[in-house]
């Protein structure tokens, strides 16, 4: 059960850190042009 706890909170954090590496991106291309 923790396991499964465990894993399931470090897929939602690596999905939320894609994200903003995503949106960080986005903003950046977004200032530059």
């Amino acid at each position: 059960m923790t396991t499964d706890i465990k894993t399931e909170i470090g897929h939602r954090v690596r999905q939320e850190h894609e994200r903003h590496k995503l949106t960080r991106e986005e903003v950046c291309g977004q200032k530059l042009t």
